[in-house]
């Protein structure tokens, strides 16, 4: 019988490692694509991208490792039936009871580095984010224009040319400007050297232009012509507070507040990840089994059907908890319950048939 569940278990791990790997590199590439965007619309620099996406290496990785495992359950103990090992095991009074001790004793340490990560590592990692980007947006702007080009920036509102840049980019000479105005109107802005700066409290990017000409052409066909020595120009077409998000909080700070009711919400959201795999490992055996002459796709399909009701039910309940639909005390705790109830009624039924 330690034979059986050494050879289970290295299923099991081999398959959950090659999934959370596959799993976590598509999220990697989808987040990138979304950071490249934003440098070429002038809202970070490329500069920190690969920072940025390091930061988040630890949360994508507690995120993924409840779906991870139990696609990876599934895949392992499909192959096992579909070779009939599974059913080999069985006529040799292997008891269900040892393929549920396996897989608990498997999910219990994931779940307790679940804890370790979402209650102490990642809001370090998280805080460490929020300071990179800020990093971020303050070079941003003036480390994607080149010298001698067109650049649109603040997502097509600015249209930028300089003519040349100080070697610490910090400094721009020559400056055209067209800036597409919320009435309809439009200006060109002409200036011998600007340079960039940045609200501390709001986090708002401007650019600093000295010695130039402002047009401003109406819809009527009036123009305005100013003379000026300094003008501000703000870059960021919205406001955007660079502040510290709920994740970036420490666990002391969380239990400190749990009176508040987004500190509530953070707390459970991070026991969820937790206790989301233990509920899941629950369902494991029942959705695993098949037939030899059965696809392992269906399977899986219905693995991931569960997990996405799961998912979404934990959304929204985070929703109806922020917006107080359900009392305070209820919090997300009823979808676990739900979905504790429906893993046990499944596994019930299916430990009949067996």
């Amino acid at each position: 019988m330690r034979i059986i569940r050494h050879y289970i278990s290295k299923e099991v791990l081999f398959t959950f490692g090659a999934t959370l790997i596959v799993l976590l590199a598509i999220l990697l590439v989808q987040r990138l694509a979304l950071m490249l965007n934003e440098v070429i619309s002038g809202g970070i620099s490329p500069n920190i991208i690969l920072s940025m996406i390091g930061v988040q290496v630890l949360r994508f990785i507690a995120e993924l490792v409840p779906l991870s495992f139990l696609l990876a359950s599934i895949a392992a103990f499909g192959r096992l039936y579909k070779d009939s090992e599974m059913v080999a095991m069985f006529a040799l009074g292997m008891p269900l009871s040892t393929l549920y001790r396996l897989l608990f004793q498997l999910a219990i340490p994931l779940s307790i580095i679940l804890l370790l990560l979402n209650f102490f590592l990642i809001p370090h990692f998280s805080l460490r984010f929020h300071d990179i980007q800020q990093q971020a947006r303050e070079e941003a702007q003036l480390t994607i224009i080149k010298a001698g080009t067109f650049k649109e920036l603040s997502r097509g509102k600015n249209i930028v040319y300089v003519r040349e840049i100080s070697d610490n980019q910090q400094e721009i000479k020559d400056v055209f400007i067209k800036t597409l105005e919320n009435d309809g109107a439009y200006s060109v802005t002409l200036a011998k050297t600007g340079q960039q700066e940045i609200d501390v409290q709001t986090g708002i990017r401007f650019l600093v232009l000295n010695d130039g000409k402002r047009y401003t052409f109406f819809q009527n066909g009036g123009v305005d012509i100013l003379d000026y020595d300094e003008i501000i120009l703000r870059l960021d077409s919205t406001v955007e507070q660079m502040i510290p998000k709920m994740a970036a909080f420490s666990s002391a700070d969380i239990f400190a507040r749990l009176d508040l009711i987004f500190f509530q919400m953070e707390f459970e959201r991070r026991l969820s990840a937790s206790i989301s795999l233990l509920i899941l490992v629950i369902m494991i055996p029942a959705l695993a089994h098949s037939g030899p002459r059965q696809g392992r796709f269906g399977n899986l399909l219905a693995a991931i059907f569960v997990y996405v009701i799961y998912f979404n039910l934990l959304n929204l309940a985070q929703t109806w908890m922020r917006k107080g639909t359900t009392p305070y005390w209820l919090g997300i705790w009823w979808v676990h319950i739900v979905m504790l109830v429906i893993a046990a009624v499944i596994a019930y039924r299916f430990s009949k048939r067996m």
